[in-house]
This record gives C-alpha cells, sequence and structure tokens, in this order.
C-alpha cells in the first residue's frame, strides 16, 4: 500500500467477521486523488 502512495489510518474489528478471530482485525488505508494520479499514470 505505501509503494502507491497510501497511508494507514488504522485498525478496526470487521464486523462480519466476528466468527473468524484470525480474519476480524481489518487495517483502513488512504489516499488522496493527486497522489493517485500520480500513481497511477502509466511509465
Amino acid at each position: 500500500m505505501k509503494k502507491i502512495g497510501m497511508k494507514r489510518m488504522g485498525e478496526f474489528d470487521h464486523p462480519q467477521l466476528t466468527d473468524y478471530p484470525e480474519l476480524g482485525k481489518c487495517i483502513c488505508y488512504e489516499i488522496n486523488k493527486s497522489t493517485w494520479q500520480q500513481h497511477s499514470e502509466p511509465s
């Protein structure tokens, strides 16, 4: 995620994965439009 400019916002427990504790912890990332455009242009 960091390679394309995304920043980690935090962690949360996914509400639909309570029966699967090994999968329940999720990480939220964000990216702004200008960063996305810079990384999505063809080289």
